[in-house]
């Protein structure tokens, strides 16, 4: 029997992905070398779904990020877009994405986020439940970000009960972003009135009348509703990669790569200088210059990428051609061409040592993390000798003068001094 149609949901807003948001879509984020979107592509052909529809923004559509990302996995997919053109929520995305599937193929299709980089796996396991709707949930400690189940005493989803008040949560599993659906829940949803949570809403009614088989994870896969999530992506995937050096890479004889405690990836052309040591797992791109007397440990430099002299990187994400001169960057996630001058500090961890919290739009979330360095934008500038406090976000296109401390968020395109 053919797989479903699936859609891949890459619309929105992304209003809480500060400080990436500008960069595009979330699945459109490189890490080691390859976008998530690559990855779900992949893991989608592996299984054999070979239809997609892309619902993306008018932004995606004009710089043809997606297209391009597509493009260049080079796989025999059948792959067609469709602009959401205001970001009304994932419902409405959904409505316009089933527009370009065959109606003889709605009786079931699947729905996941563009991140999902075992997609074709979870959709297999949730394919072989034998039900036409089928959700898939895992446990979560903050049952009030998230929509969460409801279960009948034979195990099927009764209800989905979107970000419930603390102590009200009808159980501890949170419904994942990657579902098997059908024409009873497109027409549940076409009279549903557009919100934010509409998709949530019409699957509530269609499930309350019609319990739905759920495929419970004991592990919750990769999810990225926060920016910081990246650095769960980076740990795993660092963790999954074999060992590599090119032939054109240069790596100083005085140089250490330490395998370890894990693999060693070095690209093309990348120079490793001398008396500096990368301990794996680790990723350093192509064209990656790495200067003398540095320390890169379990962290991913994307191509063309400088870490100058007496640079300490640790557990983080450096996006493609970024500079750093001298300092020290941990549990950090920067983005593409950002310039940072000699004596960069970042503070990964609070004094009292408690999780750090995220300013989010109007609020301010709880990483649940006890360590979080700093979250650059791209195309940012910081001065020499400039610190940052635990889980601030420098917007795209800041300016940060010389000698400053970073206690605040910065706002995209400005100066700070």
């Amino acid at each position: 029997m053919a797989k479903p149609t699936v859609l891949l949901i890459a619309g929105g807003a992304n209003s809480r992905f500060f400080p990436f948001q500008s960069l595009g879509p979330k699945g459109t984020f490189s890490l080691l070398g390859k976008s998530l979107l690559a990855r779900t592509l992949e893991s989608l052909h592996q299984h054999g779904f070979t239809k997609i529809v892309c619902v993306i923004t008018p932004k995606d559509a004009e710089q043809q990020i997606t297209q391009q990302i597509v493009q260049s996995t080079q796989l025999p997919l059948e792959v067609q877009y469709v602009v959401q053109s205001e970001p009304k929520g994932m419902g409405d995305a959904v409505l316009l994405g089933i527009t370009a599937v065959a109606p003889t193929e709605l009786a079931r299709f699947a729905v996941c986020a563009n991140y999902h980089i075992k997609a074709g796996e979870l959709l297999d396991q949730m394919l072989n439940k034998g039900e036409n709707i089928v959700l898939a949930a895992a446990q979560t400690p903050t049952p009030n970000e998230y929509g969460m189940l409801a279960f009948n005493e034979a195990g099927l989803a009764t209800n989905i009960i979107e970000k419930p008040a603390l102590g009200t949560e009808p159980s501890t599993q949170k419904a994942l972003s990657i579902y098997l659906l059908t024409e009873q829940f497109i027409e549940q949803l076409k009279n549903t009135p557009i919100s934010e949570y509409n998709f949530e809403s019409a699957l509530a009614a269609v499930i309350q009348q019609q319990p739905a088989a759920v495929l419970q994870l004991e592990t919750e896969p990769l999810s990225l509703k926060y920016p910081w999530q990246l650095l769960r992506f980076l740990a795993n995937l660092l963790k999954e990669q074999t060992s590599f050096r090119a032939a054109t890479a240069q790596v100083a004889s005085t140089a250490v790569i330490d395998e370890s405690q894990g693999s060693v990836y070095i690209g093309e052309g990348a120079q490793i200088g001398h008396a500096s040591r990368v301990v794996g797992p680790c990723y350093i791109g192509e064209n990656v210059i790495v200067g003398d007397f540095s320390l890169i440990r379990q962290s991913a430099l994307e191509k063309e990428v400088h870490v100058g002299g007496y640079m300490e990187v640790t557990r983080s994400l450096i996006g493609t051609g970024t500079h750093f001169h001298s300092g020290y960057i941990g549990d950090s996630l920067v983005g593409p061409n950002v310039r940072v001058g000699a004596g960069f500090i970042t503070a990964n961890k609070r004094i009292d040592r408690k999780t750090i919290g995220v300013k989010v739009k109007d609020g301010v979330v709880d990483s649940g993390l006890k360590q979080l360095g700093v979250l650059i934008g791209e195309a940012a500038r910081v001065g020499v000798h400039v610190s940052v406090m635990p889980g601030k976000c420098i917007g795209p296109g800041a300016v940060v003068m010389p000698h400053q401390s970073v206690t605040e968020n910065i706002v995209s395109e400005t100066t700070v001094s």
